[in-house]
């Protein structure tokens, strides 16, 4: 299963994990792909989980997220920016994203931290 690979860091499996992430009709089993990734922690799954980043399941979009932070994957800081200047406020998305975001620590995200201090919501000023 998604879960036990995740858990023995399952390497070769990444391949067969994204698939399932990108194909798999059941939103659990898709999600459970993405967390085996983040388990697994290797960065390269990170650019790869890009494409699937606008999916339309808020739990498996969520992990999808919080996995790219977790991979400190740089080349999602510009999609990781649009989900959160996108979403609605009190969005976990949004908060997630900036999360994310802080994770990765790429000096081009300043302006998005700087901006956040002032956010109406408190979960964002916390992050920034």
């Amino acid at each position: 299963t998604s879960r036990g690979l995740g858990i023995v860091r399952a390497e070769p499996a990444i391949p067969e994990l994204l698939g399932a992430v990108a194909r798999d009709r059941n939103p659990e089993v898709r999600f459970e792909a993405v967390r085996a990734l983040r388990k697994i922690g290797d960065p390269s799954a990170g650019d790869r989980l890009l494409p699937m980043l606008d999916l339309n399941m808020d739990r498996v979009r969520n992990e999808i997220i919080t996995t790219l932070g977790s991979l400190k994957c740089r080349g999602a800081v510009a999609d990781l920016t649009r989900v959160f200047e996108e979403e609605k406020p009190g969005e976990l998305a949004r908060i997630l994203a900036l999360s994310a975001l802080a994770d990765i620590a790429d000096p081009s995200s300043r302006p998005v931290f700087l901006a956040a201090k002032a956010d109406r919501d408190v979960n964002i000023r916390l992050y920034a």
